[in-house]
């Protein structure tokens, strides 16, 4: 089985999307990936790296729903800046996201649990 990992920018001032995974459960499909400006990712904290989430019937065709993503930059601390590079897996019925914080992960990897209906 093979899913296409196709989505298109929200935007034209949306550049990078990258680093998708994606899971298969009950019988939809959940797409995480990494989201960001097209100009000051590096240095403005609001045009940084978010990650964004989609939803598929098929495996094929996506919606984007990034407010959807159950996660955001803190408030203070290592990831206050940007969170990227999503992997996500399911482990004893809790959905598990590791993510990179500020600086593409140079002040830290950390993760993110759900537990409930996500």
């Amino acid at each position: 089985f093979h899913l296409h990992f196709y989505i298109d920018y929200k935007d034209e001032n949306e550049a990078g999307l990258a680093r998708p995974t994606a899971l298969k459960i009950d019988g939809k499909y959940y797409m995480w990936y990494s989201r960001r400006n097209l100009i000051g990712y590096k240095t403005d904290k609001n045009a940084s790296y978010r990650i964004g989430f989609a939803k598929s019937l098929d495996g094929k065709n996506w919606t984007r729903m990034d407010e959807k993503a159950g996660i955001d930059i803190s408030p203070e601390g290592w990831d206050s800046d940007m969170i990227c590079y999503p992997y996500v897996i399911e482990w004893k019925d809790k959905l598990f996201l590791f993510y990179n914080g500020n600086g593409f992960g140079r002040t830290g990897i950390g993760y993110a649990v759900c537990e409930n209906q996500c």
